[in-house]
């Protein structure tokens, strides 16, 4: 990869070339093997001290980093609720969530975009507004939330990983009735 990416960068293009990973943790880990942690699920990920989580993910974001990877389609904000972390296939069942607190999980993103910025690699916070409220996995099927709405408590995870200066933001493609019941978001 690293070499694929160093060969990519020096072509002569109207833009530059940003490669991206799906690098979370837990399930969500698109690299693997020599030179790459196993990193653990966002859920034991939230059981670390946001400064010990930071610092692990400034080691994780280097390891992109050294094989030309300087985004990552991460951190998790989505709120789950505690009582459906067991129905909510995208992001409970999958242990993606930090927790089921907003003050927990916003820390936890902030420390996660921190990290990877000491590496100098880009993050993208996902999946806004949250998909914690759904059942259907987006990746195989449409998802609708009729809880959501536009000053819902949850947002505050996204607003922090602004704060903290995330790259970008990833929106849901599920339908949330109480924002735009016509619209994915």
């Amino acid at each position: 990869l690293a070499a694929f990416s160093s060969q990519l960068s020096g072509l002569e293009l109207p833009s530059p070339i940003m490669i991206a990973a799906d690098q979370e943790g837990g399930q969500i880990q698109r690299l693997s093997g020599s030179g790459f942690s196993t990193i653990p699920s966002a859920v034991d990920q939230g059981q670390q001290s946001p400064a010990t989580l930071q610092q692990n993910w400034a080691t994780w974001g280097g390891e992109l980093a050294r094989v030309g990877v300087h985004y990552n389609l991460a951190p998790v904000a989505d709120l789950v609720p505690p009582d459906n972390v067991s129905r909510n296939a995208p992001i409970g069942q999958l242990k993606r969530h930090f927790g089921t607190d907003v003050e927990v999980i916003g820390a936890h993103v902030e420390a996660a975009i921190k990290g990877m910025s000491q590496a100098k690699v880009a993050g993208s916070v996902k999946h806004f507004p949250g998909l914690g409220r759904v059942g259907t996995n987006t990746d195989f099927g449409s998802a609708t939330d009729s809880v959501t709405t536009a000053d819902d408590p949850g947002l505050a995870t996204f607003r922090r990983a602004i704060a903290a200066g995330v790259a970008s933001v990833m929106v849901s493609s599920a339908i949330y009735t109480r924002i735009d019941p016509d619209h994915q978001a």
